[in-house]
């Protein structure tokens, strides 16, 4: 049940989703397929730390980190490239640009500059000071929770800097790195190397008991749906029971997947008319895309209703760790806050009794499912609360082929309350069962299913 990184940016998703794109760039001869006048400049996004050249045949897109630059992209500059293969779509208004990407909330914005930054029209250096300074800049720049951690980060580069030089190995690199991060316990910060991949999140300690849960879980009598993260059967009593494994779907484009979503689950409660109550176990599920969760949750609203809202940490302080920034994480700025609804599904859904089970596993956008969820008159969550790894990643390339990912966003829940870190919290609060799946019982499953059974 190891977790993997599970909620990649929008930035990810534009950068590394190429292959559809150039396939149809490769015989395009469209019309308007060529960014306008006013677009075919180089922007810097407001956050996010990124610069595009969108000047030429190819954009090429560049992170900054403090006085760095890295190239990490280069694609056909063809608005169906970026709408098909990418899932964005980018609109301008004099000098600003507005970048919006299928499954994500809130648009990226940028502002022309008049030329590439110095830094990046030349190769990044790749020894070890460069990538850590890279590392630590970054951070400074986009991290979003280190008072909530009461991690001084200036201390921290005061601590490991002196430790890194251009004899450092890669191995000492990653040591020195991992320490440097440790303490922010957040599951959506880690370091990607060729050898391995390190996050300072603390996991449940019932992890360690994979083998009984696995077990237990693969007693039961389940249909796969193809292409989506779901699972369903019947539990006694007429109770229907779907488990979500992740927030992702197979889909050829971006702009398609949350459409597949409303398929799949249509397709699972359809098969499971009839159902007295439904069981959605969510224990499992380390996440994926928010417009998977919110296409899911829309079958069981009755009616449109606020699910979260969300802010993006904006990269004002930059230059050297001590002309930079004062040290005071608190007075960050955050862009303009996104509002995100919760919408019926269009097809049939389910508006009768529902149990959601979480657990301190649960994260990312499956607990975006939850905030979607929690409030409906119909739902009961039960078990533990959930991991509290809320942010879209913020992936930053490093030149010695490294990658890190980081928490730039703030979520609220529907209540205007930030729970990262703590998690949301069950309306029935159960403790995970580890002697239970040691005898071969799903405790929690059972409870939910008896709260579910017509009572005679």
């Amino acid at each position: 049940m190891t977790r993997q990184a599970p909620k990649p940016s929008a930035l990810k998703r534009i950068v590394l989703g190429g292959v559809l794109g150039v396939a149809i760039a490769g015989g395009l001869i469209w019309v308007g397929a060529r960014f306008d006048q006013d677009t075919r400049q180089i922007w810097r996004t407001d956050g996010y730390g990124m610069i595009f050249d969108l000047t030429g045949p190819m954009a090429t897109v560049y992170e900054q980190s403090g006085p760095y630059c890295l190239q990490t992209m280069r694609f056909p500059a063809l608005k169906p490239v970026l709408r098909y293969g990418k899932g964005g779509t980018i609109t301008t208004s004099k000098d600003q640009l507005r970048l919006d990407v299928a499954g994500d909330y809130g648009p990226i914005r940028a502002s022309v500059i008049d030329s590439l930054p110095t830094a990046c029209t030349s190769p990044t250096a790749r020894d070890p000071e460069t990538v850590f300074e890279m590392i630590w800049h970054a951070m400074n720049e986009h991290y979003a929770f280190f008072d909530l951690y009461d991690v001084d980060w200036q201390d921290r580069y005061a601590t490991y800097r002196p430790q890194v030089t251009a004899a450092t190995t890669d191995d000492a690199l990653f040591s020195v790195v991992t320490e440097m991060l440790t303490g922010l316990e957040d599951g959506h910060l880690f370091l990607n190397t060729q050898g391995g991949r390190f996050s300072p999140e603390i996991s449940p300690e019932w992890i360690k008991d994979k083998p009984a849960i696995k077990a237990v879980l693969g007693q039961m009598e389940l249909t796969d749906v193809d292409g989506a993260g779901l699972s369903y059967g019947w539990l006694p009593d007429q109770v229907g029971y779907i488990r979500l494994k992740n927030m992702t779907i197979k889909s050829l484009s971006p702009i398609h997947a949350a459409g597949k979503a409303e398929q799949a689950m249509s397709k699972v409660l359809a098969a499971l008319e009839g159902a007295q109550g439904i069981v959605l176990d969510n224990r499992w599920n380390p996440g994926g895309s928010d417009d998977i969760s919110l296409a899911y949750a829309g079958f069981f609203a009755a009616e449109t209703r606020p699910a979260f809202s969300k802010e993006t940490r904006i990269g004002d302080h930059i230059g050297g760790p001590t002309g930079g920034h004062t040290g005071d994480h608190s007075q960050d700025r955050y862009g303009p806050r996104t509002n995100v609804s919760l919408m019926p599904s269009i097809t049939p859904g389910f508006t009768g009794p529902v149990v959601l089970l979480n657990s301190g596993f649960t994260a990312s956008a499956a607990e975006i499912f939850t905030m979607a969820m929690q409030d409906m008159p119909n739902v009961t969550v039960m078990g533990e609360a959930t991991s509290g790894a809320h942010s879209d990643i913020l992936d930053r390339a490093l030149p010695n082929g490294w990658s890190l990912g980081l928490s730039h966003q703030r979520y609220y829940a529907a209540d205007g309350k930030i729970y990262e870190s703590v998690g949301l919290s069950p309306d029935l609060p159960r403790a995970f069962d580890r002697d239970g799946f040691t005898k071969g019982v799903d405790t929690l499953l059972n409870e939910a299913q008896a709260l579910l059974s017509p009572k005679s």
